[in-house]
């Protein structure tokens, strides 16, 4: 059963919190975007500087790499379970570093989905970020795949 974490008093909104792997097998709708977040990679025992100081970058055991192989296959189940959730002209925002949205980026084709959209910013006193925009390309992909 879904839960919402958080719904807007007109019920125009509605915010969930939860592994993607057990939430999105339980709508019974296509959406037209999707919004992802996906894990860094970060968790590694490393350490940065924040405000002057060592801090680790650990977040948690969900937040852990691995080998590449590892990686590209989280990845890859990730965006297969929002694709088959995404209507055909709809398209998936993706937030990541560069960490692990190069092997986000290097999945779409497999999925029917193109890059359409990279975006890049630096924040003063954090890490680099990127977005990039999947979008729903049928025709186009699989004329490049065959």
């Amino acid at each position: 059963m879904i839960n919402p974490y958080f719904k807007s008093t007109d019920h125009t909104f509605t915010l969930l919190q939860g592994d993607c792997f057990e939430l999105l097998p339980q709508f019974d709708f296509k959406f037209d975007m999707i919004f992802a977040d996906p894990p860094y990679f970060l968790s590694n025992d490393g350490i940065s500087v924040q405000n002057g100081k060592v801090v680790s970058v650990n977040k948690g055991d969900w937040d852990k790499g691995g080998t590449p192989e590892y990686i590209n296959d989280f990845n890859r189940k990730w965006l297969t379970l929002c694709r088959e959730k995404l209507k055909e002209n709809g398209s998936i925002w993706i937030s990541g570093t560069y960490h692990n949205i190069f092997s986000v980026a290097n999945i779409p084709p497999r999925n029917r989905l193109l890059c359409s959209h990279a975006s890049y910013w630096h924040p003063l006193k954090r890490m680099r970020g990127f977005w990039i925009r999947l979008q729903v390309h049928p025709q186009r992909v699989s004329q490049q795949i065959s």
